[in-house]
């Protein structure tokens, strides 16, 4: 329910806006010649919260999100990274299915 509520631009915008808006869309730090990492800042503090909760919950239930997680894990890739990626993945899907209108599928083993 937070996200209808706490985004109604959610299927109105794209995949890397609404990850803006949301904040968990990595900026990176560069100014001439350094180069510094990437992090995600900014965004809907309430929404990226329940987001959170939900992609830790996802990674360990939901199977599509699992072996999302798995593959960055075995990538070399920090907790905190994959986490905020599943949130992202997470996210986009919504977006996409408040946008045509479907409601969830869940992908065949």
């Amino acid at each position: 329910m937070t996200p209808v509520v706490r985004l109604p631009e959610l299927g109105r915008l794209s995949r890397h806006a609404i990850a803006c808006l949301i904040g968990v869309a990595p900026f990176d730090d560069e100014s001439g010649q350094h180069t510094g990492r990437r992090a995600c800042r900014g965004g809907r503090r309430r929404v990226r919260t329940m987001l959170h909760t939900g992609a830790l919950a996802a990674a360990h239930c939901n199977p599509m999100t699992q072996a999302f997680c798995r593959r960055l894990k075995a990538a070399g890739k920090a907790h905190r990274v994959v986490i905020v990626a599943a949130m992202r993945k997470i996210i986009v899907i919504l977006n996409a299915m408040v946008r045509d209108g479907k409601p969830w599928e869940h992908a065949a083993a």
